[in-house]
């Protein structure tokens, strides 16, 4: 497991990935840096909770991925965040089936079907992180 990445350039907002692959989440942090957005990265549900906890004044957007190899799911980290931070958007990651995705998701979030072309997803998440007033 490698330390979480908080790439924090003072701006406010951020959003948080949680991906249990290392090399994913780095990809990921580097695309949406590529777009301006801040990023904390997680690679294991215990450091998304404790990095929702202790950024929930600026976190805003949660990209997951759903099956995380933990004893947490990628559901049940949304559930959390969502009762850390009320209003955060979630936005699972997954290459399985969206079956679960209706009655397991939080409410109102979003699916982001893998395999994805990083940058698109990115830009995504940038334009969404502007409407949630993320930057």
């Amino acid at each position: 497991m490698t330390e979480p990445i908080d790439v924090d350039t003072g701006a406010g907002p951020r959003v948080l990935v949680l991906e249990d692959e290392a090399l994913v989440c780095d990809l990921v942090v580097e695309a949406l840096q590529d777009e301006g957005v801040e990023t904390l990265c997680a690679n294991d549900p215990a450091t998304a909770l404790e990095l929702l906890a202790s950024h929930r004044a600026t976190l805003r957007v949660i990209l997951t991925d759903v099956n995380l190899g933990a004893a947490m799911d990628g559901f049940e980290v949304a559930r959390e965040a969502r009762r850390l931070i009320p209003d955060i958007f979630v936005l699972y990651a997954t290459g399985y089936a969206e079956a679960d995705f209706a009655t397991r998701s939080v409410p109102g979030a979003m699916i982001a079907p893998k395999p994805f072309a990083l940058h698109e997803v990115a830009s995504r998440i940038a334009a969404l992180a502007r409407v949630v007033g993320t930057y």
